[in-house]
């Protein structure tokens, strides 16, 4: 049980930082409190907005962003361009 369906173990993701952005603020904290607990990677964040997220992005070590595609102060292809 401890497999993902690609069958790399949940270790192989430890040292992995994520942040997740998502207009829904309880969504994303419960995705990336799931995320933890679940694997050994580490949260960098959790944002509600593109703006603010893109500048702690830039100047963070981030590997990973799960992110909303649409939120409505910045669309997640227009946080993807920039």
């Amino acid at each position: 049980m401890n497999e993902l369906h690609t069958g790399m173990s949940y270790g192989s993701l430890r040292g992995i930082r994520f942040t997740v952005v998502d207009d829904d603020y309880d969504v994303a904290l419960n995705l990336a409190d799931t995320l933890v607990h679940l694997t050994s990677m580490e949260c960098a964040g959790v944002f509600s907005e593109g703006g603010p997220a893109l500048e702690y992005i830039r100047r963070q070590r981030v590997q990973v962003v799960l992110l909303d595609l649409h939120m409505p102060a910045m669309a997640g292809d227009d946080f993807l361009r920039r």
